[in-house]
Parts: structure tokens; sequence; C-alpha cells
């Protein structure tokens, strides 16, 4: 039987802190985190963040990571997928990780730790903003998501950028995702 490869602590918080594959993950993590949605929750959202492979240079040596389902393998080398001597941290054991990490303050900025809201209520927006300039004539006529035709704007940018402002407040949060459940309810019965 192989020995296990040994990650250092360091290079472990490294890899977590640059290694996702998603762009902006560590604002996406933080916020997510922020919701105390508990350590199953966290640890089901990493696997989403975490995709694909990564390779890193240690303190010692470069070593790689695979993201799979069963967590995150990690080995000396450019490979980890099917190592058999790749130390092994399950999804859980990452989640508990980075919580500590975020209480430490050294998992992202605070920089990205003051604009993870806002950078999430940006997204939601952006999404929401392609979405109402997606439906039907019939679902505008019937006024789905009637709250975001009050949105003007000079197009795209400033548009989710007001609507990321509006999301903010509480009533038109409400409002909105009134609505939205409205829409999806019609949405399940008339695609």
């Amino acid at each position: 039987m192989p020995f296990a490869f040994s990650v250092s602590d360091t290079d472990l918080e490294n890899l977590l802190r640059t290694g996702s594959n998603t762009d902006n993950a560590r604002m996406i993590i933080v916020s997510e985190f922020s919701k105390d949605k508990g350590l199953e929750s966290n640890a089901e959202f990493l696997r989403s963040i975490y995709h694909g492979g990564y390779g890193i240079k240690g303190e010692i040596d470069d070593f790689s990571a695979w993201y799979a389902d069963d967590g995150i393998h990690i080995n000396r080398g450019t490979t980890a997928r099917y190592s058999d001597n790749a130390q092994v941290y399950s999804w859980a054991e990452i989640a508990e990780k980075i919580t500590d990490m975020i209480k430490n303050s050294t998992f992202a900025t605070n920089v990205e730790i003051d604009e993870a809201p806002g950078f999430e209520r940006k997204q939601i927006a952006e999404s929401l903003w392609y979405m109402y300039r997606d439906l039907s004539e019939t679902a505008n006529e019937q006024g789905y998501l009637s709250s975001l035709s009050d949105i003007h704007g000079s197009g795209f940018p400033e548009e989710t950028e007001n609507l990321a402002d509006l999301i903010s407040g509480v009533e038109f949060r409400n409002n909105l995702i009134s609505e939205f459940d409205a829409f999806t309810a019609a949405y399940q019965n008339d695609r």
C-alpha cells in the first residue's frame, strides 16, 4: 500500500483560496457561508464551486487537486484524480476548514468580505434582468414580474445596478419574491 501524500496546512489554505476554477469564488463562498445554513449545506455548496482539477506550487513540492464527489483529492505532482496515495479531504472537512479560515480572516480579503453581499445582489439582478427580458409577450401581458417593469436606465449595466440596489430593500424584495413564486407556479403549468 503506497504512503498517502500529506499536504501542509499552508498549501491547503492556498489551494482553497485560489483553486476553485470558479470566478469570484471567495466572494461567492463568503456570501453563502454568511447565511449560516450549516455544515451539510455548506459542504454541498462547495461541491458546485470547486470543480475539475487544479495544480499549485506548494511550499515544498508542486501538487495537484481533483474535485470529486467524495471531496478534494490532493497529490504530489500532476495527477490526483486516480492516485492511490492522494490525500482526500471530505467536503464537510473542507467546509469546516473554510469556516475557520473566514473566522480567522485568512480566506478572503477585507474588501472581498465587505463586497460579497453586493456582489451577490448584482449577480441576482443580472439573472433577473435576463429572465425578465426573455419573458414571452403572453407573460408580459399577464403582468408576471411586474415590479421589474419599473427598472429603467440606459441598458443592461445601469438597469442591473438599479435593480441590485432595489433588491437590498426588504419591501421590494418581498414583493419580488411573491411575484416570482406566482410566475414559477404558472410556469410549471404552462411553459
